[in-house]
Parts: structure tokens; sequence; C-alpha cells
């Protein structure tokens, strides 16, 4: 863009050369050091910017009200651990015991469930899987043996089974007649 058209605003000068992550290295205040932190990058004048970027082909001047509507924001590791720490809670997190609690594993595929919901047994993924299953005890769909009402404990269940197990070996049979 030819400078006389540059408006008259304030710049953040971006050196295009490296990205931390997929955020942009911006220059820090008077001309001193980088930084991904927008509230920590130097904030400089139209002519500021236009020297600067025509001396480096690496640089790029970016006008503050974009650079404002691309601003997102994020959360840093060490900080929330420090928080953490100060406040007494666990620096893991919620999810730091799932490792020693089967509660917190799924059932089908032993991946962390990712709530803290103890009473269903399955993670999302295998949740999805088994609403769109047939159950190979009781033949219904939206749910898998490992739910089954026929796989619990309880004598009615036992009796269940039998019957089930009758079932399958009866129809086991048709079919070999067939």
């Amino acid at each position: 863009m030819p400078e006389q058209e540059w408006p008259k605003c304030w710049y953040y000068i971006q050196d295009k050369r490296q990205y931390v992550g997929n955020c942009v290295l911006w220059w820090g205040p008077n001309n001193n050091g980088y930084t991904t932190e927008i509230d920590a990058a130097g904030r400089y004048t139209r002519e500021q910017a236009i020297a600067i970027t025509r001396n480096r082909r690496t640089d790029i001047a970016w006008p503050e009200h974009l650079v404002k509507m691309a601003t997102v924001a994020h959360v840093r590791i060490e900080r929330l651990r420090d928080f953490a720490e100060r406040d007494g809670e666990d620096a893991g997190g919620w999810t730091a015991h799932e490792e020693h609690d089967s509660s917190y594993r799924c059932l089908m595929c032993g991946k962390p469930k990712r709530t803290n919901n103890t009473t269903w047994p399955h993670c999302r993924k295998c949740a999805a899987e088994i609403r769109n299953s047939k159950c190979s005890w009781c033949g219904e769909e939206g749910h898998n043996q490992l739910t089954c009402e026929l796989n619990v404990g309880s004598e009615e269940a036992k009796r269940r089974r039998e019957t089930h197990g009758a079932a399958k070996r009866r129809r086991k049979k048709e079919r070999e007649q067939a």
C-alpha cells in the first residue's frame, strides 16, 4: 500500500518470520523484543510503522482496530497452575485422579470420560456408538450387552438370561433345520 494511503492510527508490528503455535509474534514496545501477548506488544504511530516496514521486509504493520478484532483470549497453563497452588487447589485439575479411579474411565475403550458423571459408564464417543447399536443379549436397539438389564446379577436377570440363552439356542436350531 502506498505510504500516503496508510490510515492515521496506531499500528502493531508483526515479525512474519516466526509464529508461536498459531499466535502472531509482535514487536515489543520501543522496538524492544517480541511477544505474542497483544497487551504487552508495542503500539507504533503511522510514521514509525512506515519506517520499520520500509527497512525490514519481514515485518508487517497492522492497524490497531484489525488486531483488536482478531484478538482472542487464551489461558496460559503456567498461570493456571500458579493460581491453583496459591489457592491450595490441586495443580493438576479435576482429572488428576482419573488414572486411579475407574469411575472416570469408559468401560468400552478405557479412555478418560472427561466428565464427573460416574453413573454413565461410557465416554461420549462410545455412548454414541451404543445408542446406534443392537444389544447382543436381548436384541433391542439403543444399548449394548455391557448396559443390558439381562447382564445384571439379580435373580430376575439370571432367569431372563437363561430364557434368552434358550431362545438363542432355539433360533440357531431353526436356522440349521431350514
